[in-house]
């Protein structure tokens, strides 16, 4: 339907005569009659998007080619445009930390840590204190310095091989004085020389409620199923199948296997309830104590775990304490030397233990239980004192290793530098290796 429009406009004439045009018309139409005329309408062409190449001058990271991975790819393109990016130093002239290389003409000097040792601490492996695991990927070769402190331990160890008196040395000194690298030195020294190693350097982990548990009314106690896995697997991986076939099991296992190894692995290939696990896991603890084929170090770290209240709670949200876990209590009855549920102590070999401050619920170590306090008498640890001093010479050496390892020329090497450093340490071993990350 259409209408027509008019309008009115005025004359040249004068503002008496009226004139009536008629204007052009305007259709309005229903909205069928509308859509039916756009369909009508010619549709417009879009012109076509042409990709653009970069041409091969051009700067900045390329695009991956056919066969090379994507990560590579970018790599190498940052790595070549990028000003601020430096070349990994080169430490291949530190030596290895090695049995032979442990003697006095090498105390102070800074030593790369064995592939061994390496290989024990990654994923498969024990692991390493959080301190330690930040250090790791910071240096580009991990290495650990050479102090008196540590012929003492190795030479701890030698003597332990025949006149082991089953009790756990407890390493003991002030903040900072270096308890979590001796041990891992002592671990290294055992790995190298063909011993067996049990080394749990975070302690705390197993009392901190982060890994699931379950009660279990057979053997009354609360076990740790996915921690109890995890530790029969890095003993089988890090100590190797072969040695561990060698230590037949005890008699009172009720596995019908032969030798330690079996047990592991069928522990570990089948979907064993959590009481079976923990029934496995105290097998392996007590045969590797008792046995006398091989020396053993075990060794632990954030001892205070063991003799302490835990985060876990029971069905009544009441804390329970670190001898009602069963992982911890069985950690426990390696430690101690006397006592219902003992093992007796490390027949060959040595239990070494530290406590780590790293965590301020834990520390300072107080036995406020006194389960506890009976526990800690029964281990009646050999304290081995650490000290806490070191020398003008092992700052010196940890100070130019650290400057080789930013890239830095011998000019960074000054006394106000050095001595701002050894100042504010406060002698502490720790503080002073921190300090080296910060660039002056």
């Amino acid at each position: 339907m259409a209408m027509a429009t008019t309008s009115l406009l005025r004359t040249a004439a004068g503002p008496a005569r009226w004139t009536l045009l008629e204007a052009p018309s305007r259709s309005f139409s229903s909205s069928s009659a509308a859509c039916a005329a756009k369909k009508g309408a010619p549709k417009v062409q879009q012109k076509r998007k042409t990709p653009i190449r970069k041409s091969a001058g051009s700067s900045g990271p390329r695009s991956p080619r056919r066969g090379q991975t994507k990560s590579a790819g970018v790599h190498e393109g940052l790595s070549k445009t990028n000003p601020f990016v430096k070349p990994v130093a080169d430490m291949s002239f530190l030596a290895t930390l090695l049995p032979e290389q442990a003697t006095e003409a090498n105390v102070g000097q800074v030593m790369a840590w064995s592939e061994r040792t390496l290989e024990a601490t990654r994923i498969q492996g024990f692991g390493l204190t959080r301190e330690m695991a930040r250090e790791f990927k910071r240096q580009p070769r991990p290495r650990t310095l050479l102090r008196p402190q540590s012929l003492r331990l190795f030479n701890h160890l030698d003597s332990s091989v025949e006149g082991a008196t089953g009790q756990t040395t407890l390493l003991q000194g002030p903040l900072g004085a270096g308890a979590s690298t001796l041990l891992l030195q002592a671990v290294s020294y055992a790995l190298e020389s063909d011993w067996l190693v049990v080394y749990i350097p975070r302690g705390i982990n197993l009392v901190d409620s982060s890994s699931p548990f379950i009660y279990s009314s057979s053997m009354q106690t609360y076990v740790q199923p996915e921690a109890s896995r995890a530790l029969l697997g890095r003993i089988l991986s890090v100590n190797g199948a072969d040695k561990l076939r060698e230590i037949p099991v005890d008699e009172g296992s009720s596995s019908s296997s032969s030798s330690l190894a079996d047990v592991i692995k069928q522990a570990l290939g089948e979907q064993q309830q959590p009481a079976a696990l923990q029934r496995t896991l105290e097998t392996a603890l007590r045969t590797l104590v008792q046995q006398r084929q091989r020396p053993l170090l075990l060794c632990l770290d954030g001892a205070q775990a063991y003799f302490s209240t835990t985060k876990y709670r029971d069905a009544d949200y009441r804390r329970l304490q670190a001898y009602e876990l069963g992982l911890t209590r069985t950690v426990l009855s390696c430690m101690r030397t006397q006592g219902a549920g003992s093992f007796g102590g490390v027949q060959r070999g040595l239990a070494l233990a530290a406590p780590s401050p790293q965590h301020a619920e834990w520390w300072p170590w107080t036995l406020s239980d006194d389960t506890h306090r009976l526990h800690h008498a029964e281990a009646a640890f050999a304290r081995l004192d650490i000290g806490r001093h070191f020398t003008n010479d092992e700052a010196a050496s940890l100070f130019d290793v650290a400057r080789r390892e930013l890239n830095r020329g011998p000019e960074a090497i000054n006394d106000e530098s050095y001595l701002a450093r050894l100042a504010t340490s406060g002698a502490s071993l720790s503080v002073f290796e921190r300090s080296l990350n910060v660039q002056q």
